[in-house]
């Protein structure tokens, strides 16, 4: 019994050991975040950031002040992600958001691509504030998104990588709807043309940076790749084989108790 015990033990500590190396390769993410600003002529401040999260799970925090005297208006902001991050929709649909605010997922990104993947595909990020239902004069959103296993490199042990870029659009109407845009159109929103399906129904551009938010993260080395493989394989085997030899001995135990008993 001590035996079997103390096997336990061992494959446990040994999952969590295991765990806290991945965690803390992962948790280097250097974070290259700024601070974006924008304000309208109705005295709408919009900040946007990158906010240091945990691993490969991080977030983006958007941040809106207004006077309290406007009642009206609507605020559309668009999040594009590129091959290396992406927002996962599941996530985004499981959240609660605050009342007057709807967020939704453009695109249908593959969730387990790395980024060199051919299926690592672009996705975004569509989110929408109506004032009217607003309460508060500042409004402040964190939006969890994901970054991707990035390619071995031969030398670097970091890359920079492009992750969100944004884009806001508002109008001053509370009764001006949201036109159906496309995928395609989504994109052509986030990189700035000014003849676009917002602007034609009313919408105006708020002024921000499109340079994409850049963070570093930390990728792995060619020269390491039949060693990790080795070791990879090795691990599932003997946690395969401990496993199964923990729960023969348990069954066993488990009927010589019943025999004794009986």
């Amino acid at each position: 019994m001590y035996g079997k015990h103390t096997l336990i033990s061992g494959l446990l500590f040994a999952v969590l050991l295991c765990g806290f190396i991945i965690q803390s390769h992962a948790s280097s993410l250097k974070d290259q975040s700024r601070i974006d600003s924008s304000s309208s002529e109705d005295n709408i401040v919009l900040q946007t950031e990158l906010l240091p999260g945990y691993g490969y799970h991080q977030k983006f925090q958007i941040t809106i002040h207004r006077r309290e005297q406007l009642k009206e208006g609507q605020l559309v902001l668009l999040l594009g992600f590129g091959s290396a991050a992406f927002a996962d929709r599941y996530e985004i649909g499981r959240i609660s958001w605050p009342v007057g605010v709807t967020v939704a997922c453009v695109g249908d990104a593959d969730l387990e691509a790395p980024a060199y993947a051919s299926t690592a595909t672009r996705n975004g990020v569509l989110l929408r504030v109506q004032f009217a239902q607003q309460s508060d004069t500042t409004l402040i959103i964190s939006l969890p998104y994901h970054m991707r296993y990035q390619a071995p490199q031969a030398q670097s042990l970091r890359v920079a990588v492009d992750t969100v870029q944004t884009a806001a659009y508002l109008t001053r109407e509370t009764d001006v709807s949201l036109p159906s845009i496309t995928e395609h159109e989504f994109f052509q929103l986030v990189q700035g043309h000014t003849d676009n399906v917002l602007i034609r129904s009313g919408w105006n551009r708020m002024e921000m940076s499109t340079r994409p938010y850049t963070v570093e993260i930390p990728v792995g080395q060619i020269s390491d790749q039949g060693v990790i493989g080795i070791l990879t394989y090795t691990v599932t085997l003997f946690g395969t084989v401990l496993v199964t030899w923990v729960l023969l001995a348990s069954s066993y135990g488990n009927n010589l108790s019943k025999i004794k008993a009986a």
